[in-house]
């Protein structure tokens, strides 16, 4: 979810950079500092990216932007009580990890972010992560399409569930289908029988018609199975994040208001643009049976 909004971002800030410019020509553009970054509660300290901008003009390429000579840390704590970690560049993921990964983020926490650039540039975030959400009513291992749309067991089986998170205005829930090419090699005894879509005509132009994860707002704890989740039949997980506001604007102006548009008061880096957000989330992994050929 998290490096594939890159090319999306690095649309909003050319704008909106190239929009403030009244005075100069296109190719006068200066770059502006970027950072993406996200802790999940009880996951290691792990893939803050850190970037400059690129103009219009050039062809838009996610690594040439990349940072790799940055001092990266992370505060965790309050007062007299503070850790700091120092991460180093990864070139397989483009971008800073603690290399110590048993070190995991914690519940109910402050952690700040403190990127120093090799130009003297400071960049700064504040996050506090939410308290942890576990499951109340579990997603079905295995369901039946379209059967289970048309005669549900009473009460609704397919409906799921979670502890509250009190600080959480909005929960963010993720249907992720894991392969969309194999179907029957998962089936007991194994066939031969390859995946496919689940072909809805008002999906057919829409602009994430080949993205494998669903995304939807949700704001209270439960929600039954919507059926329109699922773009394939087969294995997928759903994960509900429970985010903190950092993370639920960012993801709201990347992936639901166009790029058109840069809002700062989305925004929560001071010294740049980009997000420094944190989230706690549950994870199940159900299947989608075809009941129909």
């Amino acid at each position: 979810m998290i490096h594939r909004l890159w090319h999306i971002i690095v649309g909003i800030i050319a704008v909106v950079v190239l929009s403030s410019c009244q005075n100069s020509a296109p190719l006068d553009y200066t770059p502006e500092y970027f950072v993406e970054a996200y802790l999940v509660v009880d996951a290691p300290l792990q893939n803050v990216f850190v970037g400059r901008t690129q103009s219009l003009t050039d062809s838009v390429r996610a690594g040439q932007g990349s940072i790799t000579d940055a001092q990266v840390q992370i505060l965790e704590g309050e007062g007299t009580n503070i850790r700091t970690y120092t991460l180093r560049y990864l070139q397989a993921t483009r971008s800073y990890s603690l290399a110590d990964t048993t070190v995991r983020v914690k519940p109910a926490t402050r952690y700040r972010l403190q990127i120093r650039t090799a130009d003297g540039a400071n960049l700064t975030g504040t996050t506090y992560t939410p308290n942890r959400i576990a499951w109340t009513r579990n997603v079905k291992p295995i369901l039946y399409y379209p059967q289970d749309t048309l005669a549900l067991v009473s009460p609704d089986s397919l409906s799921i569930a979670w502890t509250a998170e009190p600080n959480t205005v909005e929960y963010l829930i993720a249907s992720t289908c894991l392969d969309t090419l194999e179907y029957g090699k998962y089936l007991m005894p194994p066939t031969t029988e390859k995946n496919r879509r689940i072909e809805r005509f008002f999906e057919a132009n829409a602009p994430r018609y080949d993205d494998i994860t669903r995304y939807g707002f949700l704001q209270s704890n439960s929600v039954a199975t919507v059926w329109t989740a699922f773009k394939w039949f087969g294995r997928h997980t759903i994960t509900v994040y429970a985010p903190d506001r950092n993370f639920l604007n960012w993801f709201k102006l990347t992936n639901f208001q166009g790029n058109a548009s840069y809002d700062p008061l989305f925004g929560s880096i001071e010294g740049g643009y980009g997000v420094f957000g944190s989230a706690s989330r549950v994870v199940r992994e159900t299947f989608v049976v075809k009941n129909r050929p």
